[in-house]
């Protein structure tokens, strides 16, 4: 099980909800977070980071799909496993609005959870660990079990159409949020 670190609600933000992500990417060896830090405050351009003056080049020539860097990684908080131990991670403060769902950033804090639960529901140990942070967060913040939604459910809420299985297809988010 992990600890779940202190920290810092001095500023912050009057928080309504919660939004569970998953990286959509294998959970490594070593921090994912720290890549997933550098993909969103990198200049990004159909997925893939470039180097700013392409960028430029690119924003100025009218292209749409370029991605300017972001202020920080879009979530507040993170779970991974780094070297065989589920670590939290700290992400944005959370006296600053997230970048993890349209719609839904100045509202909810956004816990990304490492893994890609496309291909295989979370370890009993990531569920289990997730349960904990989201539960902490929820207890800090006075938020009801009802107030936590995986990303894919902010697209209908918004009434357009679902873009993503985030959290992941075989992360049931049902469960997730009984569990609570």
């Amino acid at each position: 099980m992990i600890d779940i670190p202190t920290f810092d609600i001095t500023n912050s933000i009057s928080w309504s909800g919660i939004v569970v992500h998953h990286s959509a990417t294998p959970d490594g060896k070593l921090n994912d977070w720290e890549g997933i830090r550098k993909f969103h405050t990198s200049w990004r351009y159909n997925g893939d980071i470039i180097e700013k003056e392409k960028g430029e080049n690119l924003l100025a020539n009218g292209d749409k799909r370029v991605l300017k860097p972001w202020a920080d990684i879009g979530y507040h908080f993170g779970l991974e496993r780094v070297n065989d131990v589920l670590q939290v991670m700290i992400g944005r403060p959370l006296s600053m609005v997230g970048a993890h769902a349209k719609g839904f950033n100045h509202t909810h804090i956004g816990v990304c959870i490492i893994g890609d639960f496309d291909k295989a529901a979370p370890a009993d140990d990531v569920w289990e660990s997730a349960v904990k942070l989201v539960r902490n967060v929820m207890y800090v913040f006075k938020l009801s079990h009802t107030c936590v939604l995986g990303h894919r459910e902010t697209f209908s809420i918004r009434n357009v159409p679902v873009e993503k299985t985030c959290p992941g297809s075989k992360f049931e988010m049902k469960n997730f949020q009984n569990s609570l």
